[in-house]
Order: C-alpha cells, then sequence, then structure tokens
C-alpha cells in the first residue's frame, strides 16, 4: 500500500496481548481513533477509510 509502518508500545490492554501469551501471533492495527474511553472519542472519516484499506489489502495478500 506504500504506507509505512509505526511500531509502538502502547499503554493499555488488547486483546491481543491475551492471545500472544496463548502463542497467537497478534498485533494491533491502530484505526486512528482520537481521546479514546473519553467523552470527546472521536474518529476522522479519512482515518477509518485508511484503516478499512489497510485491513481489504492485508485480507486480499492473505488469500492469495
Amino acid at each position: 500500500m506504500g504506507l509505512k509502518p509505526q511500531v509502538r508500545v502502547i499503554c493499555g490492554g488488547t486483546d491481543a496481548s491475551i492471545y500472544n501469551e496463548e502463542g497467537i501471533q497478534m498485533v494491533v492495527i491502530g484505526f486512528g481513533g482520537k481521546a479514546e474511553h473519553t467523552k470527546d472519542e472521536n474518529i476522522a472519516v479519512a482515518d477509518m477509510g485508511k484503516a478499512l484499506r489497510i485491513i481489504q489489502y492485508i485480507f486480499e495478500e492473505m488469500s492469495g
């Protein structure tokens, strides 16, 4: 897709950590949300669209 991944450590719990502990390798794909878990939580439509395109690309690559 021409994107450069931004690998970051996040300070919060995700289901990925549970799967990784069980030996199932997982990563978290950010979706562009801002002010998570607050009354001001939001996401730009363009960021949501980008996340969707990334997931579609991954599925297409995996289905060969």
